[in-house]
């Protein structure tokens, strides 16, 4: 979705150690959702502009105020833009 729009750096952010260090591994990941994580390394590895970083669940205050208020939206949205949320709490 991310190439098909053409955004150019994008740093995704996961508060799960465990997913973040197979992403980033150079081993194939041969558990139940391994084909999933491969196909991602594989992403990230065809465009360099992109990352993937752990950081701690008390850090991730965007992703938790972004999921907790998904849930006033009635339908699926895209931002294009930063959203004003995420403004107020950079």
């Amino acid at each position: 979705w991310l190439t098909n729009q053409n955004i150019p750096n994008v740093i995704t952010e996961s508060d799960c150690k465990h997913i973040v260090y197979h992403i980033k591994s150079k081993e194939e990941d041969i558990t139940s959702c391994g084909f999933i994580l491969n196909q991602i390394r594989d992403i990230l590895r065809s465009y360099p502009s992109y990352s993937i970083e752990y950081v701690r669940r008390q850090a991730n205050l965007v992703a938790h105020s972004l999921a907790r208020n998904s849930f006033l939206l009635e339908q699926h949205c895209i931002f294009l833009n930063t959203p004003l949320l995420v403004l107020l709490i950079l």
